[in-house]
């Protein structure tokens, strides 16, 4: 990554002027934390440069032509002028223009912007697989235009030097469907899963940042407890955020019990806490306070801003008899719930399914797991497929069913009566 920011951007006459990096890997591996922290570096030797980051998850319009309106609304934002203003004279222009209305003149205009910000521009887009859609085994563009514009705009008239890196979980996707990229036009690099001594390490070296409360967390969680859980994150997925919120939770819990312990020695030292449940899941009171520490990885914290969709789907998963539940038993939950709420019911169809559960496992509010002989215990490769297969995998939630029933009813109210009448 550093040798690519290198060629790209450096001011002794080596830079090749621009050039695109293609990040990938399975969730949790480390790719987007890593290419930030290489950008940040590049950035703290070199403060002219500016790095501008996109996720096509926020994208109102997801395709290319999409990500090129808002990588010009992101610039001039860190420029701090009027966006809407400018928008406007953009729309304006695209009714009067065709080739502004065209992702190349999209991609011409975002340059522009890029090129107003500074000399040298570190440009990360994530989840860039969110910019294509699946039919079937093929792979198509959610507009005219594919990957190739991106990786090409360091190559645009007024460009300027311009690192690209685009990231997503998909490792084959500059190859697969219909809009496959210009061999050479960019590097990639592979993040593979977690192993167990890495997971291990992750996990001690969280609680011991902690000090003293992370001593009393990790006696608490117990070795053997730890072992088994980092053992059973990497054979399935390789995904470190589970134990990063196992070790989190347990950080929680350790700093609940001290001020409660504070608390009985010298009741004058603070105030009451409320008791502990169950240790494998947390009250509504400390949810809502977990939820409003920043300082916290909580997947629970993101539930009121998903779409009603994904909302509905954690509902049906924590209506159901148990924690685990069959593809296609999902669907037709899902379904049900549709129809309840008066939605759309081609959002439960089994191709509109797999790509909501994906999404909310990234988010690691669940795991979608293989039952298969060849894929017992592990996670699925690639997102469940939409043509009948998902019938053999399973869809397990991730934290507590009491958990995700709680924030779902808190982010939005109206879910209640799916939850109680599924309960």
């Amino acid at each position: 990554m550093d040798c690519h920011l290198e060629a790209c951007l450096a001011r002794d006459g080596n830079a090749r002027g621009g050039g695109g990096l293609y990040v990938s890997g399975g969730p949790g591996t480390g790719k987007t934390c890593s290419v930030r922290l290489a950008a940040q570096e590049w950035c703290r030797r070199d403060p002219e440069t500016v790095i501008v980051e996109i996720n096509c998850m926020e994208l109102s319009q997801r395709s290319v032509a999409g990500l090129m309106q808002h990588i010009a609304r992101n610039a001039l934002r860190q420029q701090g002028e009027d966006v809407a203003a400018h928008h406007d004279g953009v729309r304006g222009a695209s009714a009067t223009s065709p080739a502004s209305r065209s992702c190349q003149g999209l991609a011409a205009q975002a340059v522009v912007r890029l090129a107003q910000l500074s000399g040298r521009v570190i440009l990360i887009v994530d989840e860039v697989d969110q910019l294509f859609r699946q039919q079937g085994n093929r792979t198509s563009a959610g507009s005219n235009g594919s990957l190739d514009l991106l990786f090409s705009l360091h190559r645009l008239t007024g460009a300027p030097a311009l690192s690209v890196i685009a990231i997503a979980n998909a490792v084959d996707l500059l190859d697969r469907g219909t809009t496959p990229v210009t061999h050479g036009l960019c590097r990639t690099l592979l993040f593979k899963p977690y192993s167990v001594d890495q997971l291990r390490s992750i996990a001690k070296a969280r609680l011991a940042a902690a000090g003293e409360n992370g001593t009393a967390a990790e006696q608490a969680l117990g070795r053997v407890a730890l072992e088994l859980r980092v053992r059973q994150v990497a054979k399935r997925s390789g995904d470190c955020r589970p134990v990063v919120y196992m070790c989190e939770q347990a950080l929680f819990q350790a700093s609940l019990d001290q001020e409660e312990a504070s608390t009985r020695a010298d009741p004058n030292l603070a105030t009451p806490r409320p008791s502990t449940d169950q240790a494998s899941e947390l009250s509504p009171e400390k949810l809502k306070r977990r939820r409003s520490d920043p300082s916290t990885n909580d997947p629970l914290s993101a539930i009121k801003q998903l779409p009603l969709e994904q909302q509905v789907l954690l509902c049906a998963l924590v209506s159901a008899d148990g924690e685990a539940v069959q593809f296609l038993t999902l669907c037709s939950r899902f379904k049900e719930m549709c129809k309840k709420l008066h939605q759309d019911t081609s959002l439960a169809s089994k191709q509109a399914v797999n790509g909501a559960l994906s999404a909310l496992e990234q988010r690691v509010l669940l795991g979608i797991h293989g039952v298969g002989k060849r894929s017992a215990g592990r996670s699925r490769p690639a997102s469940c497929p939409p043509n009948g297969s998902g019938s053999k995998h399973v869809v397990e939630l991730a934290v507590s069913r009491a958990a995700v029933r709680q924030a779902v009813a808190t982010a939005n109210p109206m879910l209640e009566k799916c939850l109680i009448g599924g309960a």
